[in-house]
């Protein structure tokens, strides 16, 4: 399931897709809101900086970035 991550910091266009192969969409959709709320008290003033904060986070969860890749067969 892809849920598509928009932090606060996406006023600046900045938004993408993350996935991660086993959570539900209500999982997936808290640690959203908690990766982004650690991006945004990491780096209060550089949005872009939370935002790489914000995928740090999702990524050591498990979350991959862009589109789902099929398994084939």
């Amino acid at each position: 399931m892809k849920v598509w991550l928009f932090l606060p910091l996406a006023l600046a266009g900045c938004a993408t897709q993350v996935y991660h192969p086993t959570r539900t969409r209500a999982e997936q959709e808290r640690d959203i809101r908690i990766c982004s709320e650690h991006g945004k008290l990491a780096e209060p003033v550089e949005p872009i900086a939370a935002l790489n904060v914000a995928y740090e986070c999702l990524e050591k969860k498990g979350y991959k970035r862009g589109k789902r890749r099929s398994t084939g067969g």
